[in-house]
């Protein structure tokens, strides 16, 4: 609480000035974001060695991968709500297992297949373009925060390459889409530091962006700028901060709920810390914003629920896999399982082995390295908050500018390793994972080491000579940090998976021209969706396969668990017939 208490930090009268980006020109800084998004997608390719694949052949294709392969091609034939070549003969329905978080995915999804229609293509092509997309969020957020254009590029970039987005993969498709983990961040780190998230339009005889006297201010605000109500509040920053809580609750649950608890805790943090009701009322008119796009994205479901009822089978989440889920915080600091040097890969080796038992099999822990860099900025952070804590925070962060962002990273810690669990037992089970708010303690390091470097580089700068200096290092930094976070087991195997895909590919193909267009087809043995397990050698959603490959048949596989059309399931239960 020391670290919120602090005069320079409470009050954004007495921020230092360098707590806002220097101005640039808007050509130079659309040149910045677009160099940072080409350096992460450049890199993403040269990290999957993307040339010795085929981008009509999915970067994977077993597990929750074919689930996701499933929602891509309904996406692009219609939409994922219903699948009438799913769950013969009376047809799929997955309102029962809400995708709504991921809303904007799938619209992006949408977009693409609108120009092709191979799914295996569009599934890759979006993979792809989400390195981009999470580079250019976190560029500016980064910017927005006070980071250098360079410094910005480099830890954006990293940000997006992180063995995170590697592991989910396509895996779990929609969770590599993490472009609104920034926005996230912002408005967390916005409440800390005292920055408005809501304002009322700018007196009109004023620009908007100009400084304002006093008395000004007062009348503006007594005004309302000649409007009463919420239209008083329609201004520039207000509307920025809804359409943020807009992308964050069409981009993903899981990152809207960690959101939400962040930012919540945030408000509340501030409000005893500062005895202010201001900042307890912005950030709950935030949360309350990306609960209502939550809501509206998943209303479908909501809707479909008050109708027909809740599903018990459908989705199941219990406190005890919430806590299984919870994140080990030398999961943070430790290297890759696979490092490319030795000594790393058996430091972690010997710290996860004992972590592998089956009771452990759902957590994500490997996904949650940070790499030595934002490690690096991780441990500053701490010894930000351990300084507060001793009376000497003014000197260790003259200029408050890493304070909220300590405890923004100790919040998401914190939460990650013990809060989540508390929830689930006393409010809800539905966030399973809680290793994934890794991502958001990644965001907040990184963002620590882009204000070092410039910090570090600040008299480089004064001199071309020097500024020439600081850009190598930069890169330098870069390419050992790519190094660091990237492994060869991240590389998909192409060509094992080029011989499933096509060896199912002309199987399908065979039972399609044995059948007239429309058949239905039995598959057996019977497993349940979604999320059904294994049965004995078939992998979760492996039945899934017929219908990625066919375009004129129907399948059994794919009825709603615990729903009428499950008729299979009824069936199991009998006796056989003597």
């Amino acid at each position: 609480m020391t670290a919120l208490t602090a005069s320079e930090t409470a009050d954004p009268r007495h921020r230092s000035a360098d707590a806002r980006p220097p101005p640039l020109a808007l050509r130079e800084e659309a040149c910045w974001a677009a160099a940072t998004m080409a350096v992460a997608l450049v890199a993403a390719i040269w990290s999957l060695r993307l040339w010795r694949g085929d981008l009509h052949v999915p970067f994977s294709y077993e597990n929750d991968g074919q689930f996701y392969a499933v929602l891509v091609k309904e996406v692009i034939h219609g939409w994922y709500f219903t699948n009438p070549r799913l769950g013969a003969p009376f047809g799929s329905e997955l309102l029962d297992f809400p995708q709504g978080g991921d809303q904007l995915s799938f619209l992006i999804i949408k977009a693409l297949g609108l120009v092709w229609s191979d799914w295996a293509l569009v599934m890759n092509l979006f993979f792809l373009l989400t390195f981009p997309l999470v580079a250019l969020s976190a560029y500016a957020v980064m910017r927005r925060l006070g980071a250098s254009p360079p410094a910005s590029t480099l830890c954006a970039s990293l940000f997006a390459l992180l063995p995170y987005h590697f592991w989910q993969g396509e895996f779990h498709l929609v969770l590599s889409a993490y472009y609104a983990v920034p926005l996230g961040c912002y408005l967390v780190l916005a409440t800390y530091r005292g920055d408005p998230l809501f304002a009322r339009r700018a007196y009109p005889s004023e620009p908007l962006f100009a400084r304002r006297a006093k008395t000004r201010t007062r009348v503006s605000a007594r005004r309302g700028n000649g409007r009463r109500g919420i239209l008083a509040w329609t201004s520039r920053r207000s509307l920025v901060t809804l359409a943020m809580c807009c992308v964050i609750g069409s981009g993903n649950l899981y990152y809207a709920a960690f959101t939400i608890v962040l930012l919540a805790f945030a408000a509340v943090v501030v409000a005893v810390a500062r005895r202010s009701l201001g900042a307890l009322v912005s950030g709950t008119v935030a949360a309350a914003a990306i609960l209502g796009m939550l809501a509206i994205n998943i209303s479908p479901t909501l809707v479909y629920r008050v109708n027909h009822g809740t599903d018990s089978q459908a989705f199941r989440r219990t406190p005890a896999q919430s806590e299984e889920g919870s994140l080990r915080p030398g999961d943070l600091v430790l290297p890759l399982t696979h490092h490319r040097i030795a000594a790393f890969a058996r430091l972690r080796e010997s710290y996860s082995g004992p972590w592998r038992a089956p009771e452990f099999a759902t957590s994500e822990g490997e996904s949650a390295t940070l790499g030595l860099l934002a490690t690096a900025g991780l441990a500053w952070l701490a010894l930000t908050l351990l300084a507060a804590v001793f009376g000497i925070g003014a000197r260790w962060d003259p200029g408050g500018r890493f304070r909220p962002i300590a405890v923004a990273a100790g919040s998401a810690v914190l939460f990650a390793t013990v809060g989540g669990t508390a929830i689930a037992y006393l409010i809800t089970p539905e966030i399973r994972q809680w290793t994934r708010l890794s991502i958001f303690v990644a965001f907040f390091a990184l963002l620590a080491v882009a204000l070092l470097l410039d910090q570090a580089g600040a008299h480089l700068r004064r001199r071309y000579a020097g500024r020439i200096s600081f850009g190598l290092l930069l890169l330098a930094i870069g390419v050992l940090a790519l190094f660091d976070q990237t492994s060869s087991e991240f590389i998909p195997p192409y060509r094992e998976l080029a011989l499933h895909y096509h060896s199912d590919q002309a199987f399908v193909v065979a039972i399609e021209r044995e059948l007239p267009r429309g058949s239905a087809v039995l598959q057996l043995p019977y497993m349940p969706w979604p999320e059904p397990g294994f049965v004995n050698r078939m992998t979760s959603f492996d039945p899934a396969r017929g219908y990625l490959h066919s375009s004129a048949l129907r399948w059994s596989y794919g009825a709603m668990r615990g729903r009428p059309a499950d008729w299979q399931a009824q069936l199991v239960g009998q006796p056989p017939a003597v």
